[in-house]
């Protein structure tokens, strides 16, 4: 192999790397655009600051701004925490504000795969 070729398991990772840091970007959009960065009220926060709880991260700043600057490798486990918060709110949830749960737990993951179709 010519050294100004990367092996498989190089481009794979990078690739991988590529992917996740482009969910990443898309999410903070979508959390500053829709929510103007509020952290704390919406489903991707809640979701963020589970995980990094469950971590032990992010403690000493904005946890929500730590993940996006420091563990973006776990995205996938993120998406997964709103999968499992979308599902503990709907057993207290009613109405619009069960729509509300539903459309953003929706988003949040469609934004987060939808990368993975380009």
């Amino acid at each position: 192999m010519p050294s100004s070729q990367l092996s498989q398991t190089s481009r794979r990772q990078l690739s991988w790397d590529a992917e996740r840091l482009t969910a990443a970007v898309a999410l903070w959009q979508h959390q500053n655009t829709r929510f103007g960065g509020t952290g704390a009220s919406t489903l991707l926060a809640a979701s963020v600051l589970s995980f990094m709880a469950e971590v032990s991260e992010g403690s000493g700043e904005d946890p929500l701004r730590s993940f996006f600057r420091t563990k973006v490798r776990s995205i996938g486990a993120v998406v997964e925490h709103v999968t499992r918060e979308a599902r503990r709110l709907q057993s207290g949830t009613l109405g619009e504000d069960w729509s509300a749960v539903l459309h953003e737990a929706n988003t949040v993951i469609l934004v987060s795969w939808a990368v993975a179709r380009r």
